[in-house]
């Protein structure tokens, strides 16, 4: 299973920019506690959490600072045992990497996915690996 390069600390200024993802009600697919260990909600508001979708059958959630003044992002890089995540906590642009080099990036509202990359929600884009890329132009 792929696992993460780095976690930063601390999360990403909102900035005054709108996180559409994160404005609907938290419903039990949203919810983190009691299923991912605490480590990986360590300065994160517990009832903020919202999963956006998957990205290679990675479930991606996005969630608020406890202060409530900023955001993170959230990907688990082991769904069969939830016990491995990419925690991004830090900014002011937010990304996380796979080994692989397959990026996530925690975006505002009107951003747009270039060629090569895909919007999981409304407020993260994915770029593929190199490989994730190569293997689908020629699958």
């Amino acid at each position: 299973m792929l696992g993460c390069v780095f976690t930063l600390a601390g999360c990403v200024s909102s900035g005054g920019s709108s996180y559409s993802d994160l404005e609907r009600a938290q419903t039990d697919a949203d919810q983190l506690v009691g299923v991912v260990p605490p480590r990986v909600l360590d300065g994160v508001k517990e009832e903020s959490t919202r999963f956006v979708g998957e990205f290679d059958e990675l479930p991606i959630f996005i969630g608020s600072s406890v202060d409530g003044r900023s955001h993170c992002l959230l990907v688990n890089t082991s769904p069969e045992n939830n016990d491995s995540w990419l925690v991004g906590r830090g900014g002011p642009s937010l990304a996380v990497s796979l080994q692989d080099d397959t990026t996530f990036k925690l975006v505002p509202d009107g951003a747009v996915a270039k060629d090569d990359e895909q919007l999981v929600g409304v407020n993260v884009l994915v770029e593929p690996s190199e490989w994730q890329r190569d293997a689908t132009l020629s699958g």
